[in-house]
């Protein structure tokens, strides 16, 4: 296990500090990702949402939900996918943060990095709205990649 002091930009951020930040940043996207499951439910059952549309559209979590591309391989929603996508990465930053095995959450920080500038281009381009609960896990996942990198620096 690596264990250290990473000192750049930031002053200096210790490995259980980043470990500590990555699985707040975990649980966050975590709780995102089932407020938003459930929203997407919702909708498919014609019930309202939490995510509701604003008054200049701009957060519309149905209009994101409804695109097609919102299908990985054409058959599962990533709203579906999300949960436990987050549930496995948190385990893997409780684990580092206990025990300093850093690559589990190194290695899904970056898989769920991969597909952040992609569903950031669907929300904008395609549905022309932003999910709030997307938006949430967008940056829980680069928070948990930053603090991967940043230990992986260290």
């Amino acid at each position: 296990s690596r264990r250290g002091v990473w000192r750049g930009a930031a002053g200096g951020a210790s490995m259980s500090e980043l470990g500590g930040i990555a699985l707040a940043a975990g649980l966050l996207g975590l709780v995102a990702s089932l407020i938003g499951y459930r929203d997407y439910k919702r909708m498919l059952e014609g019930g309202g949402l939490l995510c509701r549309a604003t008054a200049k559209g701009v957060i519309d979590c149905a209009s994101v939900y409804s695109i097609p591309q919102a299908l990985f391989a054409g058959r599962y929603h990533f709203s579906e996918l999300a949960p436990p996508y987050f549930a496995v990465l948190t385990v893997a930053a409780a684990i580092y943060a206990v025990t300093g095995s850093l690559y589990p959450m190194l290695a899904l920080s970056l898989l769920g990095l991969l597909f952040v500038p992609y569903l950031f281009y669907l929300e904008v381009k395609v549905a022309r709205a932003l999910c709030a609960w997307c938006t949430i896990m967008h940056i829980s996942i680069i928070a948990v990649a930053a603090a991967s990198i940043l230990s992986l620096l260290g």
